[in-house]
């Protein structure tokens, strides 16, 4: 959320009634391991999504776009790689930090 230069990103978890409701809507299955974005009515999972989401970040982040000519299945190989690592890679914490006020109004 700090990233997103432009305050357009609205966010929820894809295992709540909202979020499992909005992928439906697409005709996709939740998996909490994986990163959705919909966007103008497309939906973007895996790398595609985190690519997807690099437009809205501060500039710093648009370099990541250079992943985009890697082909998609490699792509999301090293996504789901990270993701079941990103734990023993970067800690996991015991509690969430409490959203403030204007960040709760980002939650759908």
């Amino acid at each position: 959320m700090r990233n997103d230069a432009t305050g357009r990103l609205r966010f929820t978890s894809s295992q709540s009634e909202q979020g499992a409701a909005l992928l439906a809507t697409h005709g996709v299955i939740t998996s909490p391991e994986t990163i959705y974005v919909i966007d103008d009515g497309k939906i973007f999972a895996e790398a595609d999504a985190v690519l997807h989401l690099v437009r809205y970040l501060k500039s710093g982040f648009k370099l990541l776009n250079v992943f985009k000519i890697i082909p998609r299945p490699i792509r999301n190989m090293v996504y789901r790689f990270v993701a079941r690592n990103r734990y023993a890679w970067f800690g996991k914490k015991e509690t969430c930090r409490v959203p403030t006020p204007e960040e709760r109004s980002r939650f759908l």
